[in-house]
């Protein structure tokens, strides 16, 4: 058994490895945001059940941030190769790349929304945005996997 990793393996793990820095950024600037919530329980006297409630949020938004750059890792299982990388892997990459990029810039404009406006509306923004992140990025993906597939169906098997 060798132990070398072929360029469609390499190509993967970077492409995991960018969804999951775009998963750590959305994290902080969501904990940012969390910061100022515990925060202001402390100040107006701690309840539990709003203590609890506010946990009870924080993990729904992060499954709720979570979901667009798991989507993609979901996704791009089925186009690596084994060996060399094809075009529809780097297609990929960049979809992985436009889609951490567009994260990072839509949720630090959503953590200035929140720590701006103080209206009870402000924090859905922290739910718009993975609802795009994820329209963008499956739509693009599952284009990319649908031309993957029309593709493997072309070529001859072995």
């Amino acid at each position: 058994m060798s132990s070398h990793i072929s360029s469609a393996e390499v190509v993967r793990r970077i492409e995991l490895f960018v969804l999951m820095v775009g998963m750590v950024v959305a994290f902080y600037i969501l904990s940012l945001g969390a910061k100022s919530a515990f925060l202001s329980l402390l100040k107006s006297g701690l309840a539990l059940q709003d203590v609890l409630l506010t946990a009870f949020s924080l993990v729904m938004m992060g499954a709720i941030v979570s979901s667009p750059f798991l989507l993609l890792a979901l996704l791009g299982k089925k186009i690596v190769g084994v060996g060399r990388v094809n075009r529809y892997q780097i297609s990929g990459l960049i979809i992985s790349l436009l889609l951490t990029a567009c994260s990072v810039y839509l949720y630090a404009d959503a953590h200035r929304i929140v720590s701006t406006d103080r209206s009870s509306t402000a924090g859905l923004v922290f739910l718009a945005v993975p609802f795009y992140l994820c329209l963008f990025g499956g739509v693009l993906y599952g284009l990319l996997n649908f031309l993957y597939g029309r593709y493997r169906r072309t070529i001859p098997q072995e």
